[in-house]
């Protein structure tokens, strides 16, 4: 579930510009990367008074209509399922038994991708999450209470250019398949890239995204895909995948445990 919500964002990007995703381009219109005034109050309001549920629903209630059926259409499709696979939770492998393998077990090791925007990490030890992020990184948006137990996993991922998606997940453990039960989530800003309309827009998709996620239990199975390589595909707990992300390529890799690099000087 560590590459969930960075694979909903770049799908809802496409949903919500009305074009398919293409391997390589951006599903982003390119106006809405360029840096821009508003943005950059936004995420300087959000400084000193980051997002929450309240404050979500201030903005969905100053929306056209005061709605958020917009949004929710999107999610919906996004999340639509497709047919069901027999023994889904039976495919691919034990992810954690496959980094526990390595020298160090999961303490000394964790896995390394990248989504369109930046590179995405998961961490298989509870740890706090001050000390494997880079403190310039500016706390924007926060959801869901301290989650605890035997199976705490924590993700890291860009979801634009310059916001990144921290969380603490608790699963529950279906054959090979990890099922989110519980989350912890944090938005984080990068304070070396400049503000533009995608990042405003990532930032409210992910705080709605993750409520609808809050209502449902999705699942992961890790599948190794040769050369040390590995993808996430995601199903329900029924066993219906999730049709839209079947086409999604990212890939991941185990690497040594680090803590996320600090960002580059501001530009």
């Amino acid at each position: 579930m560590r590459w969930f919500v960075a694979a909903f964002i770049l799908l809802a990007a496409a949903q919500a510009a009305a074009q398919p995703p293409s391997s390589g381009q951006s599903a982003v219109p390119p106006e809405l990367l360029v840096p821009s005034e508003e943005a950059r109050i936004f995420f300087e309001v959000l400084q000193s008074r980051p997002l929450s549920d309240e404050t979500m629903e201030r903005i969905i209630q100053a929306m056209p209509g005061g709605s958020a059926r917009p949004m929710d259409d999107v999610i919906e499709r996004v999340l639509a399922p497709g047919p069901a696979v027999p023994d889904w939770q039976q495919l691919g492998i034990d992810e954690r038994a496959a980094i526990e393998a390595h020298e160090g077990g999961l303490a000394a090791n964790m896995t390394e991708g990248a989504t369109q925007y930046g590179p995405a990490y998961g961490y298989y030890m509870d740890r706090s999450i001050e000390t494997l992020i880079p403190p310039e990184w500016v706390l924007i948006g926060r959801r869901g209470a301290p989650v605890s137990g035997e199976s705490v996993e924590i993700g890291v991922s860009h979801l634009s250019p310059k916001l990144i998606l921290v969380e603490r997940i608790a699963f529950r453990h279906l054959g090979n398949a990890g099922c989110r039960t519980q989350a912890e989530s944090r938005l984080y800003a990068d304070p070396s890239v400049p503000a533009s309309q995608a990042d405003m827009i990532a930032t409210v998709f992910t705080m709605r995204f993750l409520s609808v996620l809050e209502r449902r239990s999705l699942c992961q199975v890790v599948e190794e895909v040769g050369q040390g390589q590995y993808r996430a595909r995601f199903f329900d707990t029924e066993g219906h995948s999730l049709a839209a992300f079947d086409a999604d390529q990212t890939r991941f890799r185990i690497v040594p445990f680090r803590p996320v690099p600090r960002p580059a000087a501001p530009r």
